[in-house]
């Protein structure tokens, strides 16, 4: 009469451990990616606000008869974001260019605004 034997043999073992360890990299791989996209996603939304607050400024500087003239500057965060600026005179206002700096997932990246601001 024959036995069967009965659980794994060595080779299916290893096939299995060899198997839940590449599972197991690659669910480490796409936590990093996730987690390197929020970190670039939160760049971005600091760099917005820096750019939102510049605006805000600008048009308060800028928003008088006597506001009405060229300007310019640049600034940087204390996390990176960096954000510069030319105010240009026109016949009504003043045309606003704001160019924000930021890092990306690959590089330092640039985003810039157009804007204008009506001189009263």
């Amino acid at each position: 009469m024959l036995q069967k034997d009965a659980g794994f043999s060595t080779i299916e073992g290893l096939i299995a451990i060899a198997l839940l360890g590449i599972g197991t990299l690659a669910a480490a791989s796409g936590a990093d990616l996730g987690i390197r996209a929020v970190t670039a996603g939160a760049a971005a939304a600091r760099a917005a606000r820096l750019a939102e607050a510049v605006a805000a400024d600008i048009r308060g500087r800028h928003h008088s008869p006597e506001g009405c003239t060229a300007d310019g500057g640049d600034t940087t965060t204390a996390t990176g974001e960096g954000a510069s600026w030319r105010v240009t005179p026109d016949s009504a206002g003043v045309a606003v260019l704001i160019t924000v700096r930021f890092r990306s997932l690959l590089a330092q990246q640039a985003e810039s605004l157009w804007s204008f601001v009506r001189c009263r």
